[in-house]
């Protein structure tokens, strides 16, 4: 993803800061109107259902639950992101 590298967002230190900044709504893309994903799902997860997100792109994983309780941290690097949503029916 190398977002610590964008020339969009330069500023982003590592891939845990990128995803954190994801899930606020901003998006690495350049061209198109793209990018609400991340906040979309978070906001769809914790308000209709008690559900839980994790995320592992590049060197960065992040998980959050319904509570907004974060677990951020560097891990081995993978190319792509994956995304795993639990969703419990309330």
């Amino acid at each position: 993803m190398k977002w610590g590298n964008s020339k969009k967002f330069p500023k982003l230190k590592d891939d845990v800061e990128a995803i954190k900044f994801g899930l606020e709504g901003n998006s690495g893309w350049f061209e198109g109107v793209r990018g609400n994903g991340l906040l979309n799902i978070k906001d769809w997860t914790f308000n209709k259902f008690n559900g839980s997100i994790c995320i592992h792109s590049g060197e960065g994983l992040v998980s959050l639950d319904n509570k907004e309780k974060i677990l951020e941290r560097k891990v081995d690097k993978i190319t792509g992101t994956i995304v795993q949503v639990m969703l419990y029916y309330k």
